[in-house]
């Protein structure tokens, strides 16, 4: 047996894959046929193990067999990984999984992350989504007040940036179905803060101190009148791949002078893509959220201002997560 890369994968003439594999030591490519669905588990450099046979009775066309994966293929423990390769041979399809549990492993960082931008929504994820969004709807229909507005993303939008991961930088997903979204928590921290910042001179104590302003967000003791609903995409959105690229690392780890001789460090994250069209229900039991206000303003111009103006998610700064076309939805 023999070591290898796996090559680019390339569609015959007959719609089946094919690589070659560069063997590690010899230098020399080996024609591989890939067997059904294997192009989602052998894939470009991947490490692999490979036996060698003629081609078709031609010696001078070897072809690479009993491929398999190399060491551990995945950031897993090792009887883990074992497990779900040799019980499955297919790979895990769940976007949220594959960038916090089932990250495949490659040197190379940029192919890691391509592999997860690259990814397409099935139609019974799309099917899912749909699904939960009815569930949302049956979730409003048991409380007395509602507000429900979409808007359609201005620029790229990233949620969880900071969140644990083997990238280093990671996107919010969610956890059972695969897709981006905003979560309640994230919505209602957002708008508060805007709220303290533009209506209460970024004092939180006068805040604290109006009765509006705790009906709607609530207190020590005293909980919020209006529940924050997850922000889902009217359809799964797929990723796509940016960049944070500081020129000056040393002046921002040990503050050392910004020169131009400072070697620029790329750092690359996922992002939902301009052009996303998101659903934002509120609801609540007793705050009727069309009409109340806070010192003067009305809770839907507010919210509104929030999503236009601030955004949503990380580096809102630098002019990410801010929504356009917002408007009330009258279907809910």
């Amino acid at each position: 047996m023999s070591n290898g890369i796996v090559g680019k994968l390339r569609q015959n003439s007959q719609g089946k894959w094919y690589t070659f594999i560069k063997d590690e030591v010899a230098g020399s490519e080996i024609y591989y046929l890939l067997s059904a669905g294997e192009e989602k588990t052998i894939i470009e450099g991947t490490k692999v193990v490979y036996g060698v046979r003629p081609n078709q009775g031609e010696a001078s066309k070897p072809s690479a067999i009993d491929v398999r994966l190399f060491g551990p293929a995945y950031y897993l423990p090792r009887d883990t990984a074992d497990l779900l390769l040799s019980s499955s041979g297919a790979p895990i399809d769940n976007t949220a999984l594959k960038t916090q549990k089932y990250v495949r492993v490659f040197r190379d960082k940029a192919k890691r992350l391509k592999i997860l931008s690259d990814q397409t929504y099935s139609s019974a994820e799309k099917n899912l989504l749909t699904r939960l969004a009815r569930n949302q709807l049956d979730v409003l229909a048991a409380y007395k007040y509602s507000h429900c507005v979409t808007g359609v993303l201005g620029a790229r939008m990233t949620v969880g940036l900071r969140g644990a991961s083997v990238f280093g930088t990671t996107i919010t997903l969610h956890h059972t179905y695969g897709f981006p979204y905003i979560p309640g928590s994230a919505l209602k921290g957002c708008w508060r803060s805007f709220v303290i910042r533009d209506l209460f001179g970024g004092e939180e104590k006068d805040a604290l101190a109006d009765d509006g302003f705790t009906a709607v967000f609530g207190a020590r003791g005293q909980r919020g009148g209006v529940i924050f609903l997850d922000a889902l995409p009217t359809r799964c959105a797929n990723l796509e791949l940016d960049i944070i690229n500081p020129h000056y690392s040393g002046y921002y780890k040990v503050g050392s002078p910004p020169t131009d001789d400072l070697n620029p460090n790329m750092i690359r994250f996922y992002a939902v893509p301009k052009g996303a069209r998101f659903t934002f229900r509120l609801a609540s039991g007793a705050l009727d959220i069309k009409r109340a206000a806070i010192k003067g303003v009305p809770l839907t111009t507010s919210f509104k201002t929030t999503l236009s103006d601030i955004g949503v998610g990380a580096k809102t700064a630098a002019g990410y997560g801010w929504f356009r076309e917002i408007a009330e939805n009258s279907k809910k």
